[in-house]
């Protein structure tokens, strides 16, 4: 039966209970079995969800009174009971996260949050570039049988053509310049030829013939057999490289092409093909720079200093 909330005259026993457990008094009323509010207690003590759900009657006593054991207690927010299998794992993700926190803490301020999250852009660029230019690595053979092809040609007495669009232009008489002049070692100068740098020869190709054919019509004029031709380009699809190597290669006069990303319908046209690996631009021409440069190490220590 449901017991008084409010006594005529006097404190009630669940006042005083509250008040021995010092505890402020509660009016409000629970089921015992499934929790139900005083909302659906009926006025003789019965439990509306449990003579709904199972077809029996709960008890309408005040919620401070009834105490449910440690085992079988529910949390207001929790509709499972709190069960000392459920205490455990909560004691052990308490203690995993206290043992990451103290980690955490004790790791030094220049350790392993010292850089930025984001890189920025000089650390991204070398980032790409170290990538580049180790990928370089599996072009050992074909940068060997290059240095050979180009120290035969130079030694026997013949001359480099060496060509190139807008940044691969500039490299090609970068080039030249190494074996015109010299690299590193004190030697006299071997004939190597730079085709961009005729500005005035190029200007009339391209008013009178094509702009494709500005090296082409070079390496007609100008190759001969025992001569190499050295080009360079990015994508592998510039025509007026393609037509340079192509006429070369009618003349009978052995080529080397720098190329980047996949070749384009330039690679296989060459003798030897040097293909640095990637896809940007400014990072397949510093893979370029590296490879000429060892090209000219490799050429110049055995090459005849007079």
């Amino acid at each position: 039966m449901t017991q008084n909330l409010k006594p005529e005259n006097g404190q009630s026993e669940r006042e005083k209970l509250c008040e021995n457990e010092k505890h402020k008094p509660v009016l409000a009323a629970r089921c015992l079995r499934c929790h139900a509010g005083e909302a659906d207690l009926g006025d003789e003590g019965k439990c509306a969800v449990c003579t709904l759900k199972h077809g029996m009657f709960g008890a309408r006593v005040p919620v401070v009174v009834a105490r449910a054991p440690l085992n079988q207690r529910r949390h207001p927010l929790h509709p499972l009971p709190v069960t000392n299998n459920m205490r455990f794992f909560r004691l052990i993700g308490r203690g995993i996260w206290r043992a990451f926190s103290t980690k955490i803490s004790q790791l030094p301020s220049a350790g392993y949050f010292a850089y930025p999250r984001r890189m920025t852009q000089l650390q991204q660029a070398i980032e790409e570039s170290v990538t580049t230019l180790r990928g370089l690595a599996a072009l050992e053979e074909p940068l060997s049988r290059a240095a050979k092809m180009v120290l035969d040609c130079l030694t026997s007495g013949h001359k480099l053509l060496v060509c190139g669009n807008g940044g691969s232009a500039s490299d090609a008489t970068h080039l030249a310049t190494e074996f015109l002049c010299r690299f590193r070692e004190e030697r006299r100068p071997y004939p190597a030829i730079s085709l961009p740098a005729n500005g005035e020869f190029m200007t009339a190709v391209c008013n009178d013939y094509h702009a494709d054919e500005i090296f082409a019509r070079q390496i007609w004029g100008l190759a001969e057999k025992g001569d190499v031709m050295i080009a360079l380009t990015t994508s592998g699809k510039s025509k007026n490289v393609l037509r340079a190597l192509e006429e070369a290669k009618r003349k009978g006069v052995e080529s080397i092409c720098f190329l980047g990303r996949d070749g384009g319908y330039t690679k296989g046209v060459a003798t030897i093909d040097l293909l640095a690996p990637g896809n940007s631009t400014v990072r397949i021409q510093e893979g370029h720079k590296l490879l000429m440069h060892v090209l000219c190490e490799m050429v110049e220590e055995k090459l005849p200093k007079k």
